[in-house]
């Protein structure tokens, strides 16, 4: 029998490509996902505009949300879900909930709006940005 997600930790999956690129990392999935993606994120309270960044592999998140009662956090998980083109309730906030560096798991079906496919698209054309950008 097939493992559930096993596909996608074939080394030609585009999820594995970005696990190379950046800070990431995949993990079997469990309640009711396929795989999770792990991400590390920098954080930014207080920034002047909402912005994503990808520099040495790490995504940086600049929020105008202040670091204060979990705003900051809140407002990081729903930026970083309509980037990913996801739901927020996908995007779990694992550790980090006090700091500025975050670990974000982000829940992942091959057969769903969650899809990692287009998950690992979004993340691959940033890291093209990152990479041109100098």
């Amino acid at each position: 029998m097939k493992k559930t997600g096993a596909m996608i930790f074939s080394s030609d999956h585009p999820l594995t490509q970005v696990c190379k690129e950046m800070k990431a990392t995949l993990h079997d999935g469990k309640s009711g996902y396929d795989v999770f993606l792990e991400l590390e994120i920098r954080a930014r309270p207080g920034a002047k505009r909402d912005e994503i960044l990808l520099k040495e592999g790490v995504l940086y998140m600049a929020t105008h949300a202040r670091a204060i009662e979990g705003e900051a956090n809140s407002a990081i998980t729903k930026s970083l879900a309509k980037f990913l083109a996801i739901a927020p309730t996908h995007c779990l906030l694992m550790r980090g909930e006090k700091s500025k560096n975050k670990t974000f798991w982000i829940g992942l079906n091959e057969k769903a709006r969650n899809d990692p496919r287009k998950v690992a698209q979004v993340l691959l054309t940033l890291i093209v940005k990152g990479n041109t950008s100098g």
